[in-house]
């Protein structure tokens, strides 16, 4: 019967503990916040989190493009193979009925 007791208490536990998470993640929010606001080098990194920002939005409309292109590929590779098959059985039901 212990082993309920300790389960129940880590429950518990765990519940106040991440309770107590939130009031702390929004004064650090407001700290974050806070300080942004009077950090002159702020605006600096704004820019740099913009650039960086836009960089990783190009990269990944070329790593979608390169996927639908191998993609693609494929599909064209297996129907080219798929009607060399067609067309060399087809002529050989051609020879054979000669």
């Amino acid at each position: 019967m212990e082993e309920p007791q300790l389960k129940c208490h880590r429950f518990h536990h765990d519940r106040r503990h991440n309770h107590h998470d939130k009031p702390r993640e929004r004064d650090a929010a407001k700290t974050a916040e806070l300080y942004a606001s009077t950090n002159p080098f702020m605006p600096m990194f704004l820019t740099f989190r913009k650039e960086l920002d836009e960089h990783h939005d190009r990269r990944e409309r070329v790593i979608k493009a390169s996927r639908d292109i191998t993609a693609l590929s494929k599909k064209m590779i297996f129907s080219l193979q798929r009607f060399v098959l067609l067309q060399s059985q087809h002529l050989n039901l051609l020879a054979d009925s000669f």
